[in-house]
C-alpha cells in the first residue's frame, strides 16, 4: 500500500471511534433500529467495533447475564418507567414525571424520552 494512502488509513482508524459520537454514529448506520443487545449473539455474531462494544456496556443498562450480557438503550428504560407512570395516573402525569426526570429542561426531556 502506497505511504500516503497507509497514511489515511491510519488516521481515519485512530479517529473513527474515539470521540463518544462515533461510537453511536457507528452503531445508528449500522443498525438503526436497535434496542438491545446481547455479546454473545449479537455483538460477535456482527463483529461489532471492541469500542462500540465497550461503549454499550457502560453506557446502556444491562438486563440480564445470559448470552455473555444483555443490554438495552438507556432510553428504553426511561421510556418503560414512563409508560408505567401514564398506565396508571394518565398522561398528564406522565408529562410531569419526564419533566421532573430531565430536570425541568424541555430540551434534555425530548433527549432523554425522544
Amino acid at each position: 500500500m502506497p505511504k500516503k494512502i497507509l497514511r489515511i488509513t491510519n488516521k481515519i482508524d485512530r479517529l473513527r471511534f474515539t470521540p463518544f459520537v462515533c461510537k453511536m454514529e457507528w452503531l445508528n448506520q449500522n443498525f438503526p433500529k436497535v434496542r438491545s443487545v446481547d455479546v454473545d449473539y449479537t455483538m460477535k455474531r456482527y463483529e461489532f467495533p471492541e469500542e462500540v462494544c465497550e461503549w454499550i456496556k457502560t453506557t446502556w443498562t444491562k438486563t440480564s447475564d445470559e448470552n455473555g450480557g444483555t443490554y438495552i438503550k438507556p432510553s428504553e428504560q426511561l421510556n418503560a418507567t414512563a409508560l408505567n407512570v401514564m398506565k396508571k395516573n394518565g398522561p398528564d402525569a406522565a408529562a410531569k414525571h419526564m419533566m421532573e426526570m430531565s430536570g425541568m429542561d424541555y430540551a434534555r426531556m425530548r433527549m432523554d424520552y425522544g
